[in-house]
């Protein structure tokens, strides 16, 4: 059994770094899910345990494909909404 989910893992850590380097951010978002429930996945059968220093690559990769990477900068023309005084 674990055996099954760690090559589940490792095929779709490849697909997310091969969407991070060609793919669109969508694409993304779905290899980043994947790699999310096979972490999960081998949390459950207590993988991670023994494998801590593995756990942290794996991480590290999900953590610089996280959705903030993805969105566009508040533009900079925005007006400024504070309160003012007006005679």
């Amino acid at each position: 059994m674990t055996i099954m989910a760690r090559a589940k893992l490792l095929c779709r850590s490849q697909q997310l770094e091969t969407m991070l380097m060609n793919g669109n951010s969508v694409q993304i978002i779905a290899a980043r899910e994947l790699l999310r429930l096979s972490l999960v996945e081998l949390h459950e059968l207590g993988y991670w345990r023994e494998n801590a220093d593995q756990l942290k690559d794996y991480m590290r990769l999900y953590r610089a494909s996280g959705p903030l990477r993805f969105n566009a900068p508040v533009s900079m023309s925005v007006p400024d909404r504070t309160a003012r005084y007006i005679p």
